[in-house]
């Protein structure tokens, strides 16, 4: 399975209480501050996201502890000091569900910037090949 492609967008997601909305054209002003904002970007935070996919399912965890506490998503976490993205996203699912995944793809680099919390970059990665036992840790509930 392939699923990268290669191109780049500039959007906003806001999120509130009970909805998601999503846009790609805001006034000139937002888009000018945010280019300009991300012309230089570093982040604060390295953090890998992954799905483990075993068609048609695709594995999801509501998070328990740490970022997204309480939402739903794919394992992964922070990138540890000395750590690259791909050996975080391993060790990740490995603590948050205990599965041993191979053939990890990176799909996509997502970059969170937000006024109010630390500017994350996100490495997503895909595998859909796994081994082991899925079961809730301290971390996630699959």
């Amino acid at each position: 399975m392939r699923f990268r492609k290669n191109y780049t967008r500039v959007c906003r997601i806001d999120i509130d209480e009970n909805t998601l909305s999503f846009s790609e054209s805001y006034g000139a002003a937002y888009n000018k501050d945010l280019v300009a904002r991300l012309k230089n970007w570093i982040p604060d935070i390295l953090g890998t996201l992954v799905f483990v996919i075993d068609l048609p399912w695709v594995l999801l965890i509501q998070k328990k502890t740490g970022h997204g506490a309480g939402k739903i998503n794919g394992p992964g976490g922070k990138v540890h000091v000395g750590e690259n993205p791909r050996d975080c996203a391993l060790r990740e699912v490995q603590e948050e569900v205990g599965l041993t995944v191979d053939g990890l793809e990176l799909v996509a680099e997502l970059k969170f910037v937000d006024k109010s919390w630390p500017d994350w970059l996100g490495y997503v990665y895909v595998a859909s090949s796994f081994s082991g036992a899925i079961h809730e840790t301290e971390e996630a509930k699959p």
